[in-house]
């Protein structure tokens, strides 16, 4: 037994959910690679965060904050729609919204704009120690 297994303190859960084609294309291909599901989704992870340095940018109070260029990403993916999508629901090409999105530069309007390209709400703001918000 790994201490991974008799340590479930260092563990983080995640439900995932996927459209029926792709679950069963994950489904063959761990059974053709002898791994598990959670394995499949770990070594993907992996190579998209190794691919990826810039993903989680550590702020210097400690905390961890995914980039923009991975919420985006992940709105997308949450949505149901490929970034080249909301590209054109954005109103541009996918090559100026994905030199955009590297970046990681995008106004408040245009996020704004991009959550309701999806249906979504964009919030930004300050939640200050006595309960007070800035929106």
């Amino acid at each position: 037994m790994t201490d991974a297994k008799r340590d479930c303190t260092n563990l983080k859960h995640f439900d995932v959910a996927a459209p029926l084609e792709e679950a069963e294309a994950i489904e063959k291909y761990c059974i053709m690679n002898q791994l598990s599901i959670s394995g499949f989704f770990r070594e993907s992870a992996k190579e998209k965060l190794e691919k990826e340095k810039s993903i989680v940018k550590e702020k210097p109070t400690g905390r961890n904050m995914l980039s923009m260029k991975l919420k985006i990403e992940t709105l997308c993916s949450m949505s149901g729609i490929s970034v080249t999508e909301l590209a054109a629901r954005f109103g541009t090409t996918q090559q100026n919204f994905a030199k955009r999105l590297k970046v990681g530069k995008f106004t408040q309007e245009e996020l704004i704009e991009i959550a309701e390209a999806v249906g979504a709400e964009y919030y930004s703001g300050f939640k200050l120690p006595d309960g007070n918000e800035i929106q």
